[in-house]
């Protein structure tokens, strides 16, 4: 699997929380997105990264997006919940390929 490198995540200009020194000091010279998905930061920064990460790898898309679902799958407990994320992704992504 690619891994993802601070350049690739600050073209991608992240919030205020992740200035380039602090995606440096997670990121070192890449990280996959299994590896990402560990780090210990809010579940909405890991959502953010995947879906650049889903969106800039059409050839790729598909792997990516299974390991995003499993990694929601395991994190929520909310079924319904889970079910609108992957949808409105989904959507996303059929929007983002047209």
């Amino acid at each position: 699997m690619k891994k993802i490198t601070v350049s690739q995540i600050m073209k991608w200009h992240p919030c205020d929380r992740y200035p380039k020194e602090r995606v440096r000091e997670l990121i070192g010279s890449g990280k996959t997105l299994f590896e990402i998905l560990k780090f210990a930061i809010p579940r909405a920064d890991k959502e953010w990264v995947a879906m650049h990460i889903l969106v800039s790898n059409k050839n790729g898309a598909r792997i990516y997006y299974q390991i995003f679902r499993l990694w929601l799958r395991n994190e929520l407990s909310d079924t319904q919940y889970y079910n609108r994320v992957i949808k409105a992704t989904q959507k996303f992504l059929k929007e983002k390929a047209s």
